[in-house]
């Protein structure tokens, strides 16, 4: 199954923010990054609970 996100489109509205300043501030690995924003990824319910845990502590 494809995931999608909109992720290109977030980073390019907020100044094309870095996959390293998304790395340090959600934790996800860079790599993961770029296979999320091009449809490479397959493990998003993972990266997004990783995500959701980083934003609670």
């Amino acid at each position: 199954m494809r995931v999608t996100t909109k992720l290109a489109q977030l980073r390019a509205n907020s100044g094309n923010i870095s996959y390293e300043e998304i790395s340090e501030s959600t934790g996800i690995d860079r790599q993961q990054l770029r296979e999320l924003e091009n449809g490479e990824a397959n493990a998003i319910a993972f990266i997004a609970l990783r995500i959701k845990v980083r934003t609670l502590i």
